[in-house]
């Protein structure tokens, strides 16, 4: 199949069937791995002479990968060398040392005299030093898992953005600080333990969340909503130990109330049609006050209990006890809290009884990033150039036409109908594990496509766009420095409107997980990262009052709220820490609104994975108005939504698995094409192969295309800026990185140690800085005809920075980045400031994956080490570490 490597064949029903692959190519638990790249870096390293791999499978279904070596190095060597250089996926199973490797008569490599591997370290490894510990436990908790390796990635397991949040939660419990970011760059437990600092190293600032609050973009969609919402809550239904008494549960509750500032929150009229938010001192609401004592739960109960909320009063907290069966019903409006939150409430009781049982007094960890904090972060981003110049693409997507019948006043929680549904658990694991993997996407993103697919098929739409509201968790750490929202109670949640055409295909070929299947997947993914980033919807059309982005939101809702990692209360459950006893509406607001609030959608599901003994289970709730659709036509939907997944996880288990153009190349391969037939048709120029253009395309990923023309690519992400340019001799990829640099003066040393050992496990960067005339082949007039517009960088600053590099051709790196530096340094304020480093990369050097290029260990420390409030040190501080490095010894 041109040059993607597939042997296949045409068969008499007009599709291509998948035969074997033309290269070394190989699939293992869903990732495509060359085993050539692994080859040419075993090679690379000391010590071995030759080297082999391929994948063996000695055993039906457990296909491994297996190296096979000459020379003197050491194979349990060479696999920690081989972990600072390649993924934790094209690790060897097994590295076997060989006196020659088996050839044929012709002198090729003899596969089948290879002899079976002796694996001397299975796929787990144990912890190695108490950090490792600690971590492998709360992985496996988190998870709903026996045990974890230390090499075992966090999301190959079936973790998810929302649960990294609650490993970050755990361990900084169990002392242990990092952030969700490092879980998503390092993964394991074995390179995550490497980040990890001890807490309270790093001092900041006392952020309790007191004062003023700014209104979210969430809380400014629900004030908008008609009828009351007072009553609009969350519950939860907890078992307590066996040992609590009603007089313990008041310390438990109040130890909540005075750490998270939102459950304090007070809502009033700010005179002008909103809302104005303030946060009272910890210790201002009683405890006792918020909890009644019953003899037995009932609906009479829990609706008096509702309706003691009373935002403008400032009781966001309403809970009930059950003495006789240790019971604990908490009710908080939705203004103070989302899923996220109940997680981080439910391990602080456990932590409060933990202290309170053992006779001290109840001290749990601070947050870090308040809410009020973020919300004053948000109403700055959202005036932002960048975020401002978005409009256009959302009001593209809001002006899809709606599906079904929209959603009338008359249509409440009053009259609402639900349904429960669940997903069995093998498919459920299919969809958490091997489904991502396989697609290079997010279970959020699978489970959305597949909810399209069966809306395309029930509404009869065709290749008509289906328009679908989706919720997200809204965490969003990266918008701006040190934020850390991993143990912040609040309502973060992010609505915005999608668009996805998924038609073309029969429900049959749906449901059979056939080949066309993966084409449609593939198409509805980059339909996904076309859209700006999620979260500035909201802000465009709630916080930015020059933006006009008005209209109806899309009648059909979707929600998925990611992995309950706490098993839900059993039969042989301890009895000696807090459990959910109940956790079907802890996890919509479906029934717990007031009655005569508003439908926010004519149909919704609102997901969520549960762990049970039998396994992970995707739970749904349906919501529906029966003004526009009966039971029937819901349960036939639900019926079709599991299909489309059932469909795709057939579609995986044959075998297909695939990278969508953002995956690997952000242009189209028939632009690769024709950039290749230019490269071979000018005279001196080297003919660049798809095989380099996959090893260029890795560096960035999942990004979409900004500029493409002639002879020049270019992408972004926010975050890293890549141009391609070919000159005169090679072609050359540059990486502009946007970096926090900013060092405590104590730990310089430690960037000294850094640049050694990246050193040593990237030949890239030390040709880089070795050699000279590698520095005088940086390409930047590709900036004369691009702007970028990255995150920090008003339009001036991009401008400006535009200009500084046009005529610095071939400026060497180092004078690159004295000039970016003399224009952008502003040390005297003691904050962190966002510069550019620039990189040249020949992309025909082997080995050049995105994993070693994107989470450059030097990198990685350089921003580890930026944390603190001591001094800052400027960029010419790594300008004269690159030239000393550059220099001969």
């Amino acid at each position: 199949m041109y040059r993607t490597g597939d042997l296949v064949r045409w068969g008499s029903d007009g599709q291509l069937h998948y035969v074997d692959r033309a290269d070394e190519q190989v699939k293992i638990r869903g990732y495509r791995i060359e085993c050539g790249e692994i080859r040419t870096a075993l090679t690379q390293l000391d010590g071995i002479e030759q080297a082999a791999v391929i994948a063996r499978e000695d055993h039906p279904g457990d296909k491994r990968l297996v190296a096979y070596i000459t020379g003197t190095a050491n194979p349990t060597d060479i696999r920690n060398r081989l972990t600072r250089q390649l993924p934790t996926y094209m690790i060897p199973a097994a590295i076997m040392t060989l006196p020659a490797l088996p050839l044929t008569v012709n002198g090729k490599l003899d596969t089948r005299a290879l002899p079976a591997p002796e694996y001397t370290t299975g796929k787990y490894r144990a912890p190695t030093n108490p950090t490792e510990e600690i971590l492998t436990t709360i992985y496996a908790h988190t998870l709903g898992l026996d045990h974890v390796g230390i090499d075992d990635s966090f999301f190959d397991l079936g973790g998810d953005s929302i649960s990294s949040m609650q490993v970050v939660a755990r361990a900084q419990t169990a002392g242990l600080v990092f952030r969700p970011r490092d879980i998503f760059v390092e993964q394991t437990v074995a390179r995550l333990a490497e980040v990890a600092e001890a807490a309270g190293s790093a001092d900041g600032p006392i952020d309790d969340g007191v004062g003023q609050v700014v209104a979210t973009p969430i809380m400014r969609w629900l004030h908008s909503v008609h009828g009351p919402i007072e009553q609009f809550n969350l519950m939860a239904l907890l078992q307590a130990p066996a040992e609590v008494t009603e007089t313990d549960v008041v310390v438990m509750v109040q130890a909540l109330l005075d750490r998270h500032a939102m459950l304090r929150l007070r809502v009033d009229d700010d005179g002008a049609g909103g809302w104005s938010l303030r946060v009272p001192e910890a210790g201002s609401v009683d405890a006792s006050a918020c909890l009644q004592a019953v003899d037995e739960l009932s609906d009479e109960e829990l609706t008096k209990a509702q309706s003691r909320l009373n935002p403008a009063a400032g009781v966001m907290l309403s809970a009930l006890w059950v003495a006789s069966t240790r019971q604990l019903v908490l009710i908080v409006n939705h203004l103070a809290v989302d899923v996220v939150s109940w997680r981080i409430l439910l391990d602080d009781l456990n932590i409060a009884w933990a202290q309170h049982r053992a006779g001290q007094q109840v001290t749990l960890p601070t947050a870090g990033t308040s809410f009020a904090r973020w919300a004053s972060l948000l109403a700055e981003y959202a005036h932002r150039p960048e975020i401002a110049g978005q409009a256009a693409a959302w009001r593209k997507v809001a002006a899809i036409p709606a599906a079904i019948p929209p959603v009338q006043p008359e249509d409440t929680f009053a009259t609402a109908e639900h349904m429960e549904v669940s997903l069995d658990a093998e498919t459920t694991r299919t969809i958490l594990g091997e489904v991502p993997a396989a697609f290079d996407a997010g279970v959020h993103e699978i489970l959305l496509i597949a909810y399209a697919l069966a809306w395309t098929e029930f509404s009869g739409s065709g290749s008509t766009p289906i328009g679908i509201d989706v919720e997200g968790h809204g965490r969003e750490e990266e918008l701006a420095p040190d934020v850390d929202l991993s143990r912040t109670v609040g309502w973060f949640t992010t609505k915005y409107p999608v668009s996805l055409a998924v038609g073309g295909l029969s429900w049959a070929q749906v449901a059979a997980g056939e080949t066309a299947l993966g084409v449609v997947i593939r198409d509805a993914e980059e339909q996904l990262r076309a859209l700006p980033n999620p979260v500035t919807y909201g802000l465009l059309r709630y916080l930015n009052t020059d933006v006009d982005l008005g209209g109806s939101d899309p009648p059909i809702g979707f929600n998925y709220l990611g992995r309950l990692g706490v098993p839900v209360l059993d039969a042989s459950a301890e009895d000696d820490v807090w459990r959910l006893g109940y956790w079907g509406s802890l996890f919509t607001d479906n029934g717990n609104a007031g009655r005569a609030m508003p439908l926010a959608h004519t149909a919704a599901v609102n997901a969520v994975t549960v762990d049970s003994d039998g396994g992970p289970r995707l739970h749904a709730q349906w919501t529906w108005a029966p003004s526009k659709l009966d039971r029937a036509a819901m349960t036939e939907l639900s019926r079709l939504w599991f299909e489309a997944l059932g469909g795709i996880c057939a579609y995986v288990r044959h075998g297909g698995t695939t990278s969508t153009p953002s995956d690997t190349a952000p242009a189209q391969q028939s632009q690769h094409v024709d950039a290749e037939k230019k490269a071979e048709n000018k005279p001196g120029k080297k003919r660049l192969s798809y095989a380099d253009y996959l090893h260029l395309d890795e560096l960035l990923g999942a990004v979409q295309p900004l500029f493409a023309g002639d002879d020049r690519f270019a992408w972004s992400d926010e975050r890293y800026f890549l141009v391609v340019h070919q000159t005169s001799e090679l072609w050359v990829s540059q990486i502009l990185l946007d970096l926090e640099l900013a060092l405590q003066s104590a730990r310089l040393a430690e960037f000294d140690n850094a640049v050694d050992r990246l050193k040593r496990a990237n030949a890239v960067l030390e040709l880089m800085l070795t050699t000279e005339s590698a520095l005088q082949h940086l390409a930047v007039d590709a900036f004369q005809q691009f702007r970028p517009r990255l995150q920090g960088v008003s339009a001036a600053q991009s401008d400006q920075l535009a200009t500084l590099l046009a005529g610095v051709r071939h400026a060497p790196v180092a004078a690159l980045l004295e000039i970016v530096a003399d224009r952008h340094d502003d040390d005297s304020t003691h904050r962190r400031q966002r510069r550019y480093l620039g990189a040249q990369l020949d992309v025909f050097i082997a080995g050049l994956t995105r994993w070693r290029l994107n989470h450059l260990d030097v990198v990685r420390r350089f921003i580890g080490n930026s944390r603190g409030t001591g001094g800052t040190v400027g960029l010419g501080f790594l300008i004269d570490r690159l030239r000393d490095s550059s220099r001969p010894s």
